[in-house]
């Protein structure tokens, strides 16, 4: 939990190694798949930085795949993954690349890969 501080008229939360150590602070975000059947959502998390690096270093060196991606940012409702990382190509022989692609670019959207420089101004 974060501690506050409150001085006259102003205040401020200071950010503790427990807080930021035992809570996850990803961004999530629910996605309609009308592609696999109606009503059908998944949610899609960014990547954490390690596994962001992981991912770079892979799709730099030619390994890097929609599904190798996927693995990695569909979660549950708790935030937990739902696929290891040896499971991608099992799961990449059962979605569509339509599928894949759009779980990479909402990966890549929250995980702000693909921003542009106007939008890194802003920031």
């Amino acid at each position: 939990m974060p501690v506050t501080i409150r001085r006259k008229g102003w205040f401020m939360s200071l950010i503790t190694r427990d807080f930021l150590l035992k809570n996850r602070h990803l961004k999530r975000e629910r996605v309609a798949f009308p592609e696999l059947g109606e009503g059908i959502e998944m949610i899609i998390t960014e990547l954490s930085a390690g596994a962001a690096v992981e991912f770079s270093e892979a799709a730099s060196g030619g390994k890097g795949n929609p599904a190798d991606l996927a693995v990695r940012c569909l979660v549950d409702e708790t935030g937990e993954r739902l696929f290891k990382d040896e499971e991608a190509g099992e799961l990449a022989s059962r979605l569509s690349v339509v599928v894949l692609n759009k779980i990479a670019a909402t990966t890549l959207r929250l995980s702000g890969f693909n921003r542009t420089d106007e939008d890194q101004e802003k920031n």
